[in-house]
């Protein structure tokens, strides 16, 4: 943390409580928390909030779909070149990215550096986060209907009453909806942009033309009015999207190492929670014996 301003301890105290609060409440780490609000407030204050951050978004899935949700890795925009060469560098011999499903032996080395090289990218910058939320078939219902239910109502406002869309819309809804509430203490003073696997499930919606109160308009751009209004209604300190199809890329992964570093993190992280869970196999024990190494317990 910068040890050149002075903080006002009750705002620290409240945003590390919010903070705790977002992670689940876990007992015996208060530190972190701390630690982590009075970097919030003093890069804020010496005005070093990236003007940009860039969030790919991978889907992610186990146990025949009994578990499934999201991971989001995000970066200062300005840093995500650097992290492409370096991260270029540690591709396995012979493949042309990385997919954790399709890890083979002798490959695990290159798979742990580039988990190490997400640690260390994200304790470099500044508002840069990691994070996978997973949930079991009723509770992720549970969150889908609540989420759905706001965004068919923005859909509606919209003029989108096509139901057939506004299913495929409610695909994005989550993922958007949680990004946002990771992101909402950044400030809507920085711009916010999406990597979006092309092979997820929300993908197809970028290939459609959508009339929104009788004007034509790109599907990622209804992505990005969609997340601009949930900022509004519910995350107003939340970054915002440009609204045009341009700050919401649908890429192969082979293009963007930040969607293949998602790739990997959510399936080394479900793949160490299962065996946590006595659910092991060979494949998730290697992966889980790596991610402990990268990021402890």
């Amino acid at each position: 943390m910068p040890n050149t301003v002075e903080l006002n301890r009750k705002n620290v105290e409240i945003l590390a409580f919010r903070l705790w609060e977002e992670r689940g409440r876990p007992f015996g780490s208060p530190n972190q928390d701390w630690f982590a609000a009075e970097q919030v407030l003093a890069y804020k204050l010496l005005n070093l909030v990236p003007t940009k951050l860039t969030c790919a978004i991978d889907d992610i899935a186990t146990g025949e779909g009994r578990t499934s949700g999201w991971t989001f890795i995000a970066l200062p925009t300005q840093c995500i070149g650097d992290f492409a060469r370096d991260a270029a560098k540690l591709v396995p011999p012979g493949r042309k990215e990385f997919h954790a499903r399709e890890i083979q032996p002798g490959e695990e080395s290159c798979y742990e550096k580039l988990l190490q090289l997400v640690r260390q990218t994200i304790e470099r910058h500044p508002y840069s986060f990691a994070c996978t939320l997973g949930a079991d078939r009723t509770w992720g219902s549970d969150l889908a209907n609540s989420i759905t239910r706001i965004g068919d109502e923005v859909l509606q406002s919209f003029g989108v009453s096509d139901a057939n869309l506004t299913r495929r819309f409610s695909k994005v809804t989550q993922p958007i909806w949680n990004v946002l509430r990771i992101v909402r203490h950044v400030g809507s003073a920085t711009a916010l942009e999406f990597e979006i696997d092309s092979d997820s499930l929300i993908a197809t919606l970028g290939a459609r033309t959508i009339a929104m109160r009788g004007v034509l308009m790109d599907g990622k751009e209804v992505v990005a009015r969609l997340a601009n209004a949930f900022s509004k209604q519910i995350f107003p300190d939340a970054p915002r999207l440009v609204t045009n199809s341009a700050s919401v890329n649908i890429v192969p992964s082979e293009v963007s190492y930040l969607v293949q570093a998602s790739d990997v993190l959510g399936n080394f992280v479900f793949a160490h929670a299962s065996s946590a869970l006595g659910l092991k196999t060979t494949g998730r024990v290697r992966k889980s014996i790596i991610f402990e190494r990268v990021f402890g317990q």
